[in-house]
């Protein structure tokens, strides 16, 4: 009976030691299941302050572009009168040439940061229309954001 003891008790053991590795097993899909949640609403996090943070710019970017848009009246408004004074001979051709110079470097500025704008309104608009693809990308150029 010794052995028929030994035998239920090996039985008992190996019993427990499945149960126990059961256990180890549904405790590792547990931590996978709550790290995949952590990391859904990490995600979610992530796209949710994208799209802020490109809805801000965008505010910003398009107050920028009509501040821009009025200099660029402010200098076409600059010609126009230039070109009336210069007909009307009040300016002599230096000061006229100096000024129209002047005119053209500010028309040279403001389309260079108008240039500039266009292509920050159109990244800025591209995120705020599919954060996801953005967080994705970012991800992808920087591992180190993946939890």
């Amino acid at each position: 009976m010794s052995d028929d003891i030994k035998r239920a008790a090996a039985a008992a053991l190996v019993d427990e030691q499945v149960r126990q590795g059961q256990a180890a097993q549904m405790q590792a899909k547990l931590t996978e299941m709550e790290r995949q949640h952590q990391e859904r609403h990490s995600a979610e996090d992530i796209e949710a302050e994208l799209l802020q943070q490109a809805t801000d710019t965008y505010a910003d970017l398009n107050k920028q572009r009509s501040e821009v848009e009025a200099a660029f009246v402010e200098v076409l408004d600059g010609v126009r009168d230039l070109k009336k004074q210069v007909e009307r001979g009040a300016l002599n051709p230096e000061e006229a040439r100096d000024a129209l110079v002047r005119l053209r470097r500010e028309y040279v500025t403001l389309t260079n940061k108008g240039g500039a704008l266009a292509d920050q309104l159109g990244r800025a608009e591209a995120i705020k229309n599919d954060p996801a693809a953005h967080r994705e990308a970012l991800m992808a150029k920087y591992p180190g954001l993946r939890r």
